[in-house]
């Protein structure tokens, strides 16, 4: 099975050493400034743990965490999607160095509980921002996931929340919300928001002319503006928007008469507050929203297509190696550019190109690995004569078979007449499978 001999391979000192320059370069050009943490549901692309694979703490998500231009700083299995684990899982994720450099964190869930919970671990945090990409998502539900009139109109609307005016400061939009101590809405916006409801602002008069006046490429300056574009929406578009979502299970002109609300306008103008905080020169690279994560949860979807179930320890072996071959395609395609774009893959393969070990530091390498001794916590199992005799040379008698997954040839048999018991016939299985599983994306 070549999963043993990945685990060895990304547990070797010379792996472990790529890993933390790759993350040093991150800290270097401060990736870690904006960070946008989501959870992806394991029954999301089909993938079930396996009954038998841990006892106590069981992955039910994965949690992934993406930069400031997109690279892919966190990826591994969680317990929850609350809060607390989001917290926790950062602290897993990222180093202590990169901790500290957050100061903008961008989701699809704010509170000012999640916000307190960040901040616990990121102490420079400033701005927590509500993705305003992710209101579209279920308005499209409606309409089978196809875009329509409305649904792009929609997001005409929402991109006025990723534009910027150079001409203004981050202060121009008022103090940054923080989940508590919002300005009640004005008499206007309350009578703009319950036409969302009812739907009754005059189409001809007022609504087309709201709508034909938009301009995406300048933000809102004013909560009344995004009210009032939501509430010429509705009216517009009246059998579009009355519409069940399957998602959220409403209708759209409830989930738009949802985001118009004080609190809710708060979290989407922190992104104009965010943008306008930010250097000028590093806006090319940000991400709109959660939008990155979304396409990094389609390629974990495509992944694991064809998997049904597997032991956790797996799939945070997998999803490391993904990681791995992200962070390597990412650094070397920012940090060393080309002369013209390439893809993921080719920027990869090239990527993995470089040597890591010598040839004699990997035979004595792949030696020390292959000599027999009993298994001791956090080492891998591997093939002992006394624990042959006590199994009947059944192989290793380690408890926890998902975390063994027989390393190194429990059976003495199966040893002798493997074709790669040799050293050198060991390494270069090693390195093959080395090769295989960091291009396979």
């Amino acid at each position: 099975d070549w999963l043993p001999l990945m685990e060895d391979i990304l547990t070797s000192p010379a792996v472990a050493a790529m890993e933390l320059e790759l993350i040093h370069e991150l800290v270097k050009h401060n990736e870690y400034q904006t960070a946008t943490p989501t959870f992806y549901g394991c029954e999301s692309s089909g993938l079930r743990r396996s009954q038998h694979a841990v006892k106590g703490v069981v992955a039910d998500v994965v949690f992934t965490v993406r930069g400031r231009t997109n690279a892919v700083v966190g990826m591994f299995a969680a317990a929850s999607d609350d809060a607390c684990g989001a917290a926790q899982s950062l602290a897993e994720s990222i180093t202590a160095e990169g901790l500290a450099q957050v100061e903008f964190v961008t989701v699809d869930n704010p509170s000012r509980h999640y916000l307190l919970s960040l901040k616990n671990i990121c102490p420079n945090l400033q701005v927590m921002a509500l993705d305003p990409v992710h209101l579209a998502m279920p308005c499209e539900y409606a309409s089978s996931r196809k875009r329509t009139q409305a649904t792009k109109t929609l997001r005409c609307i929402l991109s006025k929340f990723s534009a910027v005016d150079h001409t203004y400061d981050a202060a121009s939009w008022g103090h940054v919300f923080h989940g508590r101590s919002c300005k009640g809405l004005t008499v206007e916006e309350k009578s703009l928001r319950q036409k969302i409801e009812d739907r009754t602002m005059w189409v001809t008069t007022t609504a087309e002319q709201i709508l034909a006046q938009l301009d995406p490429s300048r933000p809102f300056y004013t909560r009344i503006e995004w009210i009032r574009s939501l509430a010429a929406l509705v009216s517009v578009f009246r059998d579009e928007v009355s519409r069940l979502a399957r998602g959220p299970n409403g209708r759209i002109c409830q989930l738009l008469h949802t985001a118009a609300a004080a609190e809710r306008s708060g979290w989407y103008m922190n992104n104009i507050r965010l943008r306008h905080s930010m250097p000028r020169h590093r806006l090319s690279l940000l991400p709109v929203g959660t939008t990155s994560n979304e396409s990094l949860h389609h390629e974990i979807n495509c992944w694991f297509r064809e998997t049904q179930q597997m032991h956790q320890s797996t799939l945070q072996l997998k999803l490391r190696v993904l990681k791995l071959g992200k962070l390597m395609s990412h650094n070397s395609a920012l940090y060393q550019h080309t002369s013209k774009q390439l893809p993921h893959s080719v920027v990869l393969a090239r990527a993995i190109r470089r040597t890591l070990w010598s040839e004699k530091g990997w035979q004595r390498w792949c030696k020390e690995r292959a000599r027999p001794r009993c298994g001791v916590q956090g080492e891998p199992a591997t093939f002992c004569k006394a624990t042959a005799r006590k199994t009947g040379g059944q192989g290793c008698c380690c408890e926890n078979e998902a975390s063994c997954c027989h390393t190194l040839f429990c059976r003495e048999e199966e040893t002798a007449h493997s074709p790669h018991s040799s050293a050198e016939g060991f390494a270069s299985e090693r390195r093959h499978a080395f090769v295989h599983l960091v291009v396979k994306d």
